[in-house]
């Protein structure tokens, strides 16, 4: 018996020293340059599916913005769910019931006139002067902005964590680029003058918010999928490889949508804090500010594990942005009290640079579009 323990114990310790050794001489992961677009489209139909369904849905809404353009509901619903699989499908439960709200509430705005400065009232309608000019519920909320841009994360996110789950391969980390918004030649710029595939969704403003010197959240995500895409390639001993690519792809994608907060935050301060804004520069606050609200809302039950922000820190900057969860918005007070209220939006920016740590360059670099700066 003491024989076999003795064996026992050696052959654990030659099976560790083994193991190790296996470890040690696996090669290190080879990480190209480029991404490689070989099977990118027959790889991605339903992903691309997905981003024509959401391009469909704002086109929709966006006809609002015209005055005496009524804007169907029906249509709304039927762009909601249409493709397989819909936007209702891989959105999440809670966001769902947003969006069917403020769909609603979008059809019966349209067609209408809006006036701020007599908000709550009425059903809203169109609000603005020139190239300025968007269509507002009764109390100043675009609920366009809420639709769109909270299914960045409650659906097209949502979709990505999805896929995360999936088994290692080359096919899931092309319907994770797609879904994303990008393309395998990453261009940075949603330029189409620039080039045949612009960025968009997710993707779209992560590129504004990188400056193009490396360091940026766009760079680091096209880097990290060129890693994943490498590491599914490789095969199984390259797990981790993938793991820690796609961790620094979701910590990037959301930060860079928080960045975009921050930003419109910044904008919606900066043309209301002046004596006497113009029609135009209120209405673009006011477009500013419903594009905070989606960007931030759409995070809202999305699992814990996925994301930095609780939704209680959401509940909170909710709260301060005068669009709470639980209750009517009271958007219009960001016009009707400037004075009284745009401190609010500051406090909002302050609160996401401290969950994740932005620097105070970071923060002065947000204040940008740099794909405009930069004439990208």
């Amino acid at each position: 018996m003491q024989y076999f323990k003795s064996f026992l114990a050696t052959f654990v310790v030659l099976s560790f020293f083994f193991s190790c050794s296996q470890d040690d001489d696996k090669a290190p992961l080879n990480i190209p340059t480029t991404f490689n677009a070989n099977n990118y489209t027959t790889q991605t139909t339903v992903q691309a599916g997905v981003r024509s369904s959401l391009a469909a849905l704002t086109d929709a809404m966006k006809t609002g913005r015209k005055s005496g353009v009524l804007v169907e509901l029906t249509k709304l619903q039927a762009l909601k769910n249409a493709g397989t699989p819909s936007l209702t499908a891989l959105s999440t439960a809670y966001y769902n019931g947003v969006v069917d709200k403020a769909l609603v509430t979008l059809a019966a705005s349209s067609g209408n006139i809006f006036d701020p400065s007599t908000a709550p009232s009425g059903s809203g309608g169109v609000f603005g002067e020139g190239s300025s000019t968007y269509l507002f519920d009764k109390n100043g909320l675009e609920q366009e902005q809420v639709v769109e841009k909270g299914l960045f994360a409650a659906a097209l996110y949502n979709h990505f964590i999805t896929l995360k789950g999936q088994p290692m391969s080359e096919s899931v980390v092309n319907q994770m680029v797609c879904i994303y918004g990008a393309h395998p030649n990453f261009p940075n710029t949603n330029t189409k003058d620039k080039t045949p595939t612009p960025d968009q969704f997710l993707a779209l403003y992560a590129a504004r918010r990188d400056k193009n010197d490396g360091k940026g959240f766009y760079t680091s995500i096209r880097d990290a999928f060129i890693k994943a895409q490498a590491a599914a390639l490789a095969g199984s001993d390259y797990q981790d490889d993938y793991k820690a690519a796609i961790s620094s792809i979701q910590d990037n994608i959301e930060k860079s949508q928080m960045a975009t907060v921050i930003n419109y935050c910044f904008f919606a301060v900066d043309k209301l804090k002046a004596t006497s804004p113009s029609v135009a520069d209120r209405a673009a606050a006011l477009h500013a500010y419903g594009e905070a609200i989606g960007f931030l809302h759409g995070w809202r039950t999305l699992p814990a594990a996925e994301k930095r922000i609780t939704d209680a820190q959401i509940d909170e900057l909710l709260v301060l942005l005068k669009a709470p969860v639980m209750g009517e918005p009271q958007s219009y007070l960001f016009l009707t009290k400037s004075f009284e209220t745009l401190p609010d939006l500051l406090k909002v920016s302050d609160k996401l640079q401290a969950i994740y740590s932005f620097t105070p360059e970071q923060m002065t670099d947000f204040r940008n579009n740099w794909i405009a700066v930069q004439g990208r």
